[in-house]
């Protein structure tokens, strides 16, 4: 039987020069990723979104010298918007806390992640997470099948295995650290941007939302 296809989505750490900071993207608990345009020059390109389509979506969370596997989506669903893609997939769940989640590279801790990481070992840099976020900074290709099953069971496993705690309360324990101007409704700011995308007002949304 054929497993979804498994492909890496690198999600940046807050930017602290930002007073309007919000770092929206992706609203795990609504399922959604994309409606802020934040990926749209590289792997949401709306030119090529539809090639994720069945896809699943391994969030790697950037942080201070290391980068986690805070959520794995169900194959996704593409929808397509005038300006912009949106991923859609069911059940949504709220990520791992980012303390907690499987570390995918560290400058201390060893990764979770062996075959991953030796997959990328020729990347020309100085450190695994420098590595790390060379190689999927802007990829939008499949994992190999083997590595994919690594990624898919380390997180499954972490997902049964995990506390209560380590489990997100908000999206901004999915983070390294707090943004500026955190969401404080959620459900109300991706209503806010679906709306705004279907009357064609693909502008700014007001704040730095990704």
């Amino acid at each position: 039987m054929n497993e979804s296809p498994v492909v890496i989505v690198l999600l940046r750490k807050p930017r602290k020069r930002r007073e309007d900071e919000s770092r929206s993207d992706p609203f795990y608990e609504h399922g959604s990723f994309g409606c802020t345009r934040c990926h749209a020059a590289n792997v949401m390109h709306p030119a090529r979104a539809g090639e994720l389509e069945g896809s699943r979506i391994a969030f790697a969370q950037g942080g201070r010298r290391q980068i986690r596997l805070v959520w794995l989506t169900p194959p996704v669903r593409v929808k397509t918007h005038s300006d912009r893609s949106e991923l859609i997939w069911t059940p949504s769940h709220q990520p791992f806390r980012f303390d907690a989640a499987p570390v995918l590279a560290h400058d201390t801790l060893p990764t979770d992640f062996p075959r991953l990481m030796d997959s990328i070992r020729d990347v020309k840099r100085s450190t695994s997470v420098a590595q790390f976020a060379s190689a999927f900074r802007a990829r939008r290709k499949p994992l190999d099948a083997e590595i994919a099953r690594e990624v898919i069971d380390v997180f499954e496993r972490a997902r049964e295995n995990a506390a209560p705690e380590d489990i997100a309360a908000s999206y901004v324990d999915a983070l390294p650290y707090p943004p500026n101007h955190p969401d404080t409704d959620r459900a109300a700011r991706l209503w806010d941007l679906r709306a705004k995308i279907a009357r064609n007002e693909g502008g700014p949304t007001g704040r730095a939302t990704c």
